[in-house]
């Protein structure tokens, strides 16, 4: 049996806003901050498909019933700089067909993160 799957991923992240400038817009005073972007498609092969249906497990997935359906993962972030040490980011995450099920979701996903360096 194979499992063969799928995945293309398309990210766009910039350490500022406006990315197609030379320069920063001038009411624009965070320049170590970053936005960033991205869109994911997973999809599972027909055989990896046919095991969890019959009740396989994965690692993360598998519960004896897929309605099968291409994840489609959209993800947005702004990390700002607080100084040198603390950056902080809110996350957001739009998830479809989470698990490649179609019983499931769409799901949506908000996180503050904090990262220290010392």
């Amino acid at each position: 049996m194979r499992l063969v799957c799928l995945s293309l991923t398309e990210v766009i992240s910039g350490k500022r806003v406006a990315p197609f400038r030379q320069n920063y817009p001038t009411w624009w005073k965070r320049q170590q901050d970053v936005f960033g972007t991205g869109f994911v498609i997973n999809g599972l092969s027909p055989d990896h498909r046919n095991f969890l249906n019959v009740g396989g497990y994965g690692f993360m997935i598998g519960d004896g019933k897929l309605t099968y359906g291409t994840e489609r993962i959209f993800e947005t972030y702004y990390k700002a700089s607080i100084n040198s040490s603390l950056h902080l980011s809110l996350n957001y995450q739009f998830i479809q067909n989470p698990a490649y099920n179609k019983d499931r979701g769409p799901i949506q996903l908000w996180a503050i993160r904090a990262h220290f360096d010392y």
